[in-house]
């Protein structure tokens, strides 16, 4: 008897009781227990090292409109090509289960053909259900999706999005706590989990980035990984790691990413400092050449006071743009310059 609990002494498992009734079985393990259950556990293995974790829950999190889609498309594409996630990051070939009760298979199959998925061999491996109704606080249905994984091979589930696919109580955290037990069927078989979630209305004032996502804490406390997409100026974009309980801070993915055409094919690739600040200077520049485009023969003040830039910013694009040719500069009063756009454009 210890305390009333099952204890685990030289190796064997002891039932203890509690008065008149059986206690629940609790199992205490001593050194060798634990040695024996690690290797039962077997050894934390990574999807994508330190980003995409093999049995792993992960969430990501975004406001409407803030890439988020984009990013789970191209990690589908990535999985069932066995390509670059992000242009940048290894994805080794993985079936995919996408449950999508969010947007509808026209949106997601016109989002598929951008990025070049237009044919079963580019699509090798996914297996796709449209809103289903699937509910994850139901026992039958996740017996049935985890019978279809093992059966089909499936390592990777997409789920957009969490709001959809219960029936439960986002801000009450003994519910979240239920719908978590559903999650870990799928993980104790092996099966990855990548969930997208939203934001609270309004954001919120915490500096912990994840507690933007809407709902109890206790969410977010539930998942090995925790990602966060936000639009940013300049047509970029962000994509970061705002919880990890797996590996140190400073190893977390934190990156800049573009969303862009390139010869017919849509680009979702994260961008080193120099393919940053190319973007960032030619959406500059672009922004210059419309305001001077809209008003003629503007002055530099003038055109500060439109565009909202620094000032040393705006010389140097109107120098950059005077040498390409592309505005033509005229002395004005009091020996101002002012620009217009050239004959080339």
């Amino acid at each position: 008897m210890h305390g009333g609990l099952p204890y685990r002494q030289g190796g064997e498992a002891v039932s203890t009781l509690h008065g008149d009734k059986t206690t629940r079985q609790i199992e205490f393990l001593d050194w060798e227990g634990m040695l024996e259950a690690e290797v039962k556990a077997g050894k934390q293995s990574w999807i994508i090292p330190n980003v995409l974790v093999k049995g792993g829950l992960h969430y990501l999190s975004a406001p409407p409109g803030h890439g988020k889609t984009w990013v789970i498309c191209d990690l589908i594409r990535a999985a069932c090509q066995g390509g670059k996630w992000l242009h940048e990051y290894d994805m080794p070939k993985t079936n995919v289960l996408y449950i999508d009760e969010e947007m509808g298979v026209a949106k997601v199959m016109h989002r598929f053909r951008l990025l070049g998925m237009r044919s079963v061999e580019d699509l090798d491996g996914l297996g796709y259900i449209n809103r289903a109704g699937i509910k994850l606080d139901s026992r039958a249905d996740v017996d049935r999706l985890i019978s279809h994984c093992e059966t089909a091979g499936i390592g990777l589930v997409v789920i957009d999005s969490l709001v959809r696919v219960h029936n439960l109580n986002e801000n009450d955290a003994s519910e979240m706590r239920k719908l978590f037990v559903q999650f870990s069927r799928f993980l104790d078989a092996g099966i990855t989990l990548f969930v997208t979630h939203h934001h609270r209305k309004g954001g919120t004032e915490s500096m912990v980035k994840h507690e933007g996502m809407r709902g109890s804490a206790e969410i977010a406390a539930a998942a090995d990984m925790a990602y966060i997409c936000e639009k940013k100026a300049n047509g970029l974009f962000s994509l970061s790691c705002t919880k990890s309980r797996l590996i140190a801070d400073e190893s977390a993915l934190s990156a800049t990413f573009e969303i862009r055409d390139v010869d017919g094919i849509t680009m979702v690739r994260t961008l080193d400092k120099s393919s940053k600040l190319e973007v960032i200077t030619a959406d500059i520049k672009a922004t210059v050449i419309q305001a001077i485009g809209d008003s003629p023969n503007i002055s530099v003040n003038a055109l500060q006071k439109i565009i909202g830039i620094r000032a040393s910013t705006l010389r140097e694009t109107l120098d950059s743009l005077e040498k390409e040719h592309l505005v033509t500069v005229e002395m004005g009063s009091r020996h101002a310059k002012m620009y217009s756009l050239s004959c080339l454009l």
